[in-house]
């Protein structure tokens, strides 16, 4: 078999296997329009496990009509649960998760750093710790189920490995019998997983029980267990409050004032009163007195005008009446207040308005801000006045919250007074055993054992990475590059270590099918950067909005490949198509690009060129499916036909017959389609069996038959 055929095929299935996949949610109506008006509203919804994708997409782009995009307003992190979810929408909004049996290939040890920026291996959103083994550490990753490690982070050992896939946002730790773990599921502050509810397992990760009974399928956010009687643990989750007194075994909604709670806390030392925050526009603050069987809103002291969707809790058992809240504003996510109440919650003082501790500067000027993405809060357990804050990066105030000062900053340029340390922190906690702060961000797990001065990386080789995409090579399979969240892209020569290429999020990437020292990787919107030395070396920029001819911004994934036949050709789908004949110009900046389409203002989704017949390239944008049969003409000769879409459903990826240039398939909604006449018209490949039914039998079936095809060639 043809191997390039072979890794085009097995890709496919990849993200066939990836886009779809059961049923789950419910239709829910768009938020109103008070609602969507603040800053980061889509952060709210997105959340939910019942959102219409549809209505909140469309209320993002309202929004941002006549408005300008800016670093660090949480645009991005939209955009990466656009990406991810927009390929598992039903059609009445719905969003579908995945399903399939797979084992991790890698990265599965720390990456080597190529950049100038930290690098990472994931997101983590829970930290917990063993009850009596000071080397004992759980996380849990929003799409990467829990790990352990017992040697303080050398070494990590996957906990849910038989569990489909997972996002884990809290974990709690039973105090007298360690086997015992409670993991809350979904993605707390990404939307990046679904959530299912609470899984519990009694002997140590070996097998879990799913304990959601009444509660459903939602997002848990925080969970509290009694100090006292561990059978009794509260749940903050997307759809409200929950309490169980038996372990987990039913569970009872306590909340009557809305969904999307995040972060709930018991007052130190009296578990009665638990406080509790929901995520709306203001933020709203709640107190209980009866261990969360009823709430009452406290609003003494914190000011609702201009406040921002989220807020986060910090107490301390150094002063148990102390509380802190940290508001941000509504118009741009930035530092609004750190408020301190010293009557266990009743009232609150502002203690500080700035600086912007939400952004990327040393010294909090600017405006940038990702706090309704990541935001945490913790105070010290033996100084109530020792509070540190996390934001993009972490500040730390000795003074109740009156002044801050820079403790971590992700580029590294605070030298004597920051560590340089990944960006965008979800989780804050001490480790009682060692006094001890873990920090969880989007690069994995740092601690400081002195109050901040210093930081030390234990990620270590956990593999939670977030892939977008991957490219392989043609004549070495352990040749590849991939595209990872907010981790940059990597890439690897052996399968094993990877080197970092770039920053930020990394997305497609291709290896040249005819030598494999010429390498393309991303960045959002169409940054192309292109090594000539191998996988693992420099890139350089040959195609962006403003570079080598192109006049346009790509989507948040660029569609791009390189001709079947020629590797000098390659084509790309910004808005519209363009093409380049000397992608392996020597310099950078002398590759051409050309556009062999006009007027396009939607962005491309997809782009695939046929097998049988190069000059055939079909492009897909939503609602529409265009194919050109002259791709290789001059520009200004390259004409497009307007396809059909199979049942009305845009498609998520297309694939082409080797040999038969009139075929093409195409995966859309919940089947595989067939066309016979280049998309003219379509067949439902079986209209009696959905991937929903069994989301990994139609890649297998389609990988059977396409690999008989090849081999009778």
């Amino acid at each position: 078999m043809n191997m390039k055929r072979f890794i085009n095929t097995f890709y496919f299935l990849i993200v066939l296997a990836i886009s779809t996949g059961i049923s789950q949610g419910f239709a829910q109506e768009s938020a109103p329009e008070s609602v969507q008006q603040g800053h980061g509203f889509w952060l709210e919804r997105m959340q939910e496990p019942d959102v219409n994708f549809y209505d909140l997409q469309s209320s993002f782009y309202r929004y941002w009509s006549g408005r300008s995009d800016y670093k660090g307003n949480g645009y991005k992190a939209f955009k990466r649960w656009e990406y991810i979810n927009e390929s598992r929408v039903l059609p009445d909004g719905r969003v579908k998760s995945a399903a399939g049996n797979w084992s991790i290939s890698g990265p599965t040890q720390y990456f080597i750093n190529n950049t100038g920026q930290p690098t990472g291996m994931g997101r983590i959103n829970a930290i917990a710790f063993h009850p009596t083994d000071v080397n004992t550490i759980y996380i849990g990753a929003p799409s990467g189920g829990i790990w352990k490690t017992t040697n303080g982070g050398g070494t990590w050992e996957n906990l849910t490995g038989n569990l489909p896939k997972l996002g884990v946002s809290s974990i709690l730790v039973h105090p007298t019998n360690p086997d015992i773990v409670y993991i809350g599921t979904g993605d707390r502050d990404g939307g990046d997983a679904p959530g299912i509810g609470v899984f519990k397992t009694v002997d140590g990760g070996i097998s879990w029980n799913q304990i959601n009974n009444t509660m459903g399928n939602v997002i848990v956010g925080d969970m509290l267990m009694h100090p006292s009687d561990p059978e009794i643990i509260i749940a903050a989750t997307s759809t409200g409050i929950y309490k169980t007194t038996n372990g987990g075994a039913t569970w009872s909604l306590t909340s009557t004032f809305g969904h999307n709670i995040k972060d709930i806390q018991f007052k130190p030392g009296d578990p009665s009163v638990v406080y509790a925050v929901r995520i709306t526009t203001p933020s709203r603050f709640y107190r209980s007195t009866n261990t969360g069987d009823t709430w009452t809103q406290i609003t003494t002291g914190i000011p609702s005008t201009g406040i921002g969707s989220r807020m986060v809790i910090g107490t301390s058992p150094a002063n148990p009446s102390c509380v802190y809240l940290v508001q941000i504003k509504s118009a741009d996510g930035t530092f609004a207040n750190l408020l301190r109440s010293t009557d266990a919650g009743l009232s609150f003082t502002s203690m500080s308005t700035t600086p912007n501790i939400m952004g990327y500067n040393c010294d909090g000027s600017g405006t940038a801000s990702q706090a309704t993405y990541d935001l945490c809060i913790n105070v010290d357990p033996v100084n109530a006045n020792t509070v540190f804050v996390g934001g993009i990066n972490t500040w730390k105030s000795t003074d109740g919250g009156v002044t801050w000062n820079s403790s971590t900053n992700w580029s590294g340029n605070c030298s004597g007074t920051a560590t340089a340390v990944h960006a965008d922190h979800h989780v804050l906690v001490w480790n009682p055993l060692n006094g001890a702060l873990y920090l969880g961000h989007d690069g994995g797990i740092t601690y400081t054992a002195n109050g901040g001065t210093s930081w030390t990386e234990i990620t270590g080789g956990l593999p939670i990475s977030q892939i977008y995409r991957l490219g392989q090579g043609t004549s070495n399979s352990n040749y590849t590059l991939i595209g990872l969240q907010d981790n940059g892209s990597a890439a690897t020569t052996n399968g094993s270590t990877f080197y970092t290429t770039r920053g930020g999020d990394g997305t497609e990437c291709v290896i040249d099918h005819n030598n494999s020292n010429y390498c393309y990787n991303t960045y959002v919107y169409g940054d192309l950067s292109r090594s000539v030395t191998g996988p693992e070396g420099a890139y350089a920029n040959i195609g962006s909005e403003g570079t080598n001819g192109i006049d346009e911004a790509g989507p948040w994934v660029l569609p791009f490949f390189l001709h079947n036949t020629d590797p000098n050709t390659m084509f790309a789908g910004y808005k519209n198509v363009w093409r380049t004949v000397n992608v392996r110009e020597a310099s950078a900046g002398s590759v051409l690009w050309a556009k062999i389409s006009s007027g396009e203002t939607a962005d491309c989704k997809v782009l695939e060129q046929s097998e049988a017949n190069p000059d055939v390239i079909y492009v897909v944008r939503n609602g529409s499916i265009k194919r050109t049969d002259n791709a290789n003409d001059v520009p200004a000769s390259v004409t497009w036909t307007a396809c059909t879409l199979p049942d009305g459903l845009t498609p998520t990826y297309l694939e082409t017959h080797p040999t038969n240039a009139d075929v093409v398939y195409a995966t859309a909604g919940n089947s595989v389609y067939v066309s016979v006449n280049k998309g003219l018209t379509w067949t439902d490949m079986d209209p009696n069996f959905t991937i929903s039914a069994c989301p990994i039998c139609i890649p297998i079936v389609l990988f059977l038959i396409k690999t008989a095809m090849k081999d009778s060639i």
